[in-house]
This record gives structure tokens, sequence and C-alpha cells, in this order.
């Protein structure tokens, strides 16, 4: 089991626009953004307090965008040893040169690349970056010339991908990667929530339906197929392909004290308030009620997600 130090490279930058991001109106100067990446790596002392750490993740918005990402990569690996699992949108690296000058560093052991459509119509509306869905792809092939397979395709179950769920599972699926998938956050400010991230979350009765349907169509691929704070009634696919992160996996969110973003203390670290995970009444009435750790807050509080207990576990 992973233990991770989170680096998180906040504001630094990106092409992307996702219409569920909470965008930044304007992007750190280089003199921030390496004030920035100067304090995350002050964390990586924490690795001798606790030798239990195993693995560093770069997270952030977009990690690649720092202007020094190579000098980053360099001080980690001056530092320690342990291989990084890296989270970004790797647009630059449809540029192959680019791709192999970083994975030469040698500590990214593994990458998680966000596909929200399988084709550009629809993933380019969502980031809202025209040509984004093509430089992805093109970064997906460059990783297989290069013959690093380590790569996690991340999505978002959306109301503007809704119609082309099947579709979309179907062409993640095609390039032999495992699959994180969840639903968009909600995140609420001073305890209200703005209509343009309520836009973006889809019709769950249609989700519901459509995780029926990729059991079925897609029952010799399930162990490749991970949704993660999803409860079993939504999506009855096996205990195995649901997975629920703790609030403890939530890290690097000092940034948010800043903003207007509602975020509660737990154990002195900082997490936004629209992660916690909640549960209906009604779970307890379920078969995998012990199991199940229930929803993101906001489904419940703003009426979106009804539980369903089950009466036998899905096989």
């Amino acid at each position: 089991m992973h233990q991770s130090l989170i680096l998180v490279l906040h504001n630094v930058g990106c092409k992307n626009r996702c219409v569920f991001c909470n965008k930044v109106k304007k992007y750190a100067p280089k003199e921030t953004a390496d004030q920035i990446a100067a304090k995350e790596l002050r964390k990586l002392a924490y690795l001798k307090r606790n030798r239990g750490i195993n693995q560093i993740i770069i997270s952030g918005n977009d990690p690649m965008e720092y202007y020094n990402f190579l000098g980053f990569l360099k001080k980690i690996k001056r530092k320690t040893q342990l291989g990084i699992f890296l989270q970004s949108h790797c647009l630059d690296f449809e540029d192959l040169d680019y791709l192999k000058t970083v994975l030469d560093i040698g500590n990214i052991e593994s990458i998680q690349i966000p596909v929200y459509g399988h084709k550009a119509e629809i993933h380019d509306a969502i980031t809202q970056n025209k040509g984004s869905f093509k430089s992805v792809i093109k970064a997906l092939n460059n990783f297989k010339k290069l013959n690093f397979n380590n790569i996690q395709l991340h999505t978002l179950f959306l109301k503007q991908n809704q119609r082309h769920f099947l579709k979309l599972i179907s062409f993640l699926l095609s390039f032999g990667c495992k699959i994180d998938a969840s639903l968009p956050a909600i995140p609420s400010f001073k305890g209200r929530y703005r209509k343009r991230y309520l836009d973006n979350i889809p019709d769950l009765n249609k989700l519901s339906a459509g995780f029926r349907k990729i059991k079925e169509k897609f029952k010799n691929d399930l162990d490749r197929i991970f949704l993660h704070d999803i409860p079993f009634c939504l999506a009855p696919l096996k205990p195995t392909n649901l997975n629920f992160r703790s609030q403890y996996a939530y890290k690097g969110y000092e940034h948010f004290k800043k903003r207007k973003i509602d975020t509660v203390v737990v154990d002195g670290e900082v997490i936004p308030r629209y992660r916690l995970l909640f549960k209906d009444e009604k779970c307890q009435k379920c078969v995998l009620d012990n199991m199940c750790s229930g929803i993101t807050e906001p489904y419940i509080d703003l009426g979106l997600f009804k539980a369903k207990p089950l009466a036998n576990c899905p096989k």
C-alpha cells in the first residue's frame, strides 16, 4: 500500500481551462512560482521523520507548466531516490524529445493523465483548450514509443460526456491502461454552491444505468476500471472496482486558506470540505454498508444522491 508525500505546484499555470475547475484568474509570476516550489521541496525533510513513505506525488494546476519543472525534478532526485507519481495534463509530452528529457532524470515511475472524451469535440469542450485532445493522444503515443507503460488514465463523469459514456470507457480501455474515474467535485463558498459547478453534474440515474451496461459490455476488462468515492448502489460493479479515498489522502491544500473555498482542518491538515465523504440514513440497510464510505457531502446536501440499499453483494 502506498503512503505518499504530496507536492503541489499550485497556480503555476495551466493551458487547460476546464469547466469543472476552480479557475485561477492570474497565475503566479516566476518569482512567486519559485517560492511555491521551494516551499514544496522543504516537505522532503518529512521523509527523515516518516520512513513509511514510499512514493512522492506531484500534482497542481498544472505542475508541468512550472517553468523550471526539470530543475524541480532534479532537486527531488538529489534529496531522495523515491519514485514519483506525476499527475498532469502532460500536453508538453507531445514533444518526444522533451518527454525523453524528463524521463531520463529517472525518478518518474508512473503518470496519471486526464482524458474527458472519446473525441476532440468533447474533450476540448471540457478543457476549453482547442487542440488539447490531439496533444494528449500524441503524448500517449510517445509514451508507447518509449515503452513507458505505467500510465493511469483519469476521467470525470460529467454532463458534457454522459451521452457517450460507454464510448468514453471503450476508448480509454483501448490504450491498455488502468482507468481512474470519479464524479466532479462541487466546492462550496461560505456554505453556498455556485451554478457553474452544478451545471457539470451528470444525471446520476443515467450514470447508474451506464455502470450496469459497463458491467455487461466490459466484463473482461473490469480489473482495469477503478471508481473513486462512488457508492455501490450508484455503481453496482464488483467491490474491487470501487475505492474510497480516506480524507487523509487529500493533502497539499494549505493554499486554499487564501481562497473562499470552504475547508476543514483534520489533524493539522487543511482539507476541502467538498472532499469529505458522508452517508445517507438508508445506508445502514445496505449489505455493503461496512465496505462503503458513501459519497462526497455536496451530493447529499444538494439532494443529488439518494441511497438505494443493496440486498445482495454484486458479483
